[in-house]
């Protein structure tokens, strides 16, 4: 009975072991999983958002007394590559819009009312800054410079007729956000940001959009490939 007990032992502990190095080994295997990039892999993506904007749409010329065109919605996509551990780069598009209105003047001091509706249609590239919030990487904190373009399209109706008219003034600003990936191929993104665009004008009907800042707030979910 006694020479029975060594080897017993022996393989109970030489399992306990090897279950307890696999256990680990897993966890870690898993933990780097969320680490970017990834070994072996393009370590790039695609993102969808939607996105909420408040904007001071500062309107002067034949665009008088105008209520609205300060909140704006829309939905956006993104492709990007991560580089490294810390950097991405991404370039990104979206339409947003909001409406207002206002009183025109014609005639003999008529009034009409007339329907106002602003498109915006972005078109960015931004370099982003992560930062590990936990060893496995798998929550990271955003921090992403952003320039390009800021295509608006104005539009205006009423019984007499439309007319519209559009420019593109350039845009930069910076965000920040929050990155949670969920598995080794999708991730959610929550992030606040801020872009100072130019304005526009219109010597048609000699009307301008001031140039201002813009903040939103965006709920994006990517694809990691």
């Amino acid at each position: 009975m006694t020479t029975m007990k060594t080897p017993i032992s022996k393989t109970i502990l030489l399992i306990i072991g090897l279950l307890s190095a696999g256990t680990i080994a897993f966890a870690q295997a898993s933990d780097s999983t969320y680490k970017q990039p990834k070994p072996g892999l393009a370590n790039f993506y695609v993102e969808g958002s939607v996105s909420y904007m408040g904007d001071e749409m500062k309107t002067t010329g034949s665009l008088h007394n105008v209520d609205g065109l300060t909140q704006f919605v829309g939905a956006g996509a993104s492709i990007g590559w991560r580089i490294g551990t810390v950097v991405k780069i991404q370039l990104e598009t979206g339409i947003y819009s909001a409406s207002g209105s206002m009183e025109d003047y014609y005639g003999y001091g008529d009034t009409v009312k007339t329907d106002l509706t602003l498109t915006a249609t972005p078109v960015l590239l931004s370099a982003s800054f992560c930062v590990p919030l936990s060893g496995s990487g798998r929550a990271e904190l955003r921090l992403t410079p952003t320039f390009g373009l800021y295509k608006m399209k104005l539009k205006r109706s009423n019984p007499n007729g439309s007319y519209s008219f559009t420019g593109s003034p350039v845009a930069a600003g910076f965000g920040i956000g929050y990155t949670y990936h969920i598995s080794r191929m999708f991730y959610a993104d929550l992030g606040l940001r801020v872009l100072f665009r130019g304005g526009m004008h219109d010597d048609n009907i000699n009307a301008s959009l001031g140039s201002g800042p813009a903040g939103g707030i965006t709920l994006a979910v990517g694809y990691k490939f």
